[in-house]
């Protein structure tokens, strides 16, 4: 009798140190996994945020120039009597003008000219109507170069471009004729001049164009 009463509790102390020793590796492994999830957890919340930030400044409806946007509308104000031979046209009422370079590019009301403040692919469109029954030429310019030709009379006419431009170039409408003039702002502007930057040019090579 008495041999198994010691032989049970040899075993049963045996067994409670097996079961003591274990413990801190049970102890261990239950922090790893809890370590595991928070982390999984953190992950998940900032591919959450990366989603609210990508929405509201991509989503629609709403308004963001977190990304680079230039754009400008102008018209004619009044109309214009006289556009001598490579006169610059000034579209002088400037209705809608974004940059969000916040430089001192985009489009001057007071010279007619566009500057452009970053390097990409850019879209113009002029549409001018000329004074009575003239007829007249004129020609929308990169720099000293003509991108398209217009020829205006009594009804109205339009070119519209796609252009790469590196900063600092220039876009205007210039007048090729002699004495000239051009319809303004009678029933809402039928001389207008409007552009904006489609696509940015990110890397440094040269733009063609």
């Amino acid at each position: 009798m008495s041999f198994i009463f010691w032989f049970i509790v040899f075993v049963s102390v045996t067994y409670g140190a097996v079961d003591k020793a274990l413990l801190p590796e049970i102890n261990c492994a239950d922090e790893i996994k809890a370590i595991k999830e928070r982390l999984a957890k953190v992950e998940e919340e900032q591919e959450l945020e990366k989603e609210r930030d990508f929405r509201l400044n991509h989503g629609s409806g709403r308004r963001s120039y977190e990304v680079d946007a230039v754009a400008f509308f102008a018209t004619i104000g009044a109309t214009v009597d006289h556009l001598g031979q490579g006169q610059t046209v000034v579209f002088d009422q400037l209705l809608t003008m974004i940059d969000s370079t916040h430089s001192v590019g985009a489009y001057s009301a007071t010279t007619g000219v566009f500057t452009a403040p970053l390097n990409g692919l850019y879209v113009f469109s002029v549409t001018l109507l000329a004074l009575n029954t003239h007829a007249t030429h004129l020609a929308l310019h990169k720099n000293n170069t003509p991108l398209s030709t217009i020829y205006v009379n009594a009804n109205s006419a339009s070119s519209t471009v796609t252009v790469s431009l590196v900063r600092g170039d220039s876009v205007y409408v210039k007048h090729m004729d002699n004495d000239h003039g051009l319809y303004g702002a009678f029933y809402g502007g039928q001389s207008t001049f409007t552009g904006f930057l489609l696509q940015r040019e990110y890397d440094d090579s040269p733009v063609v164009g």
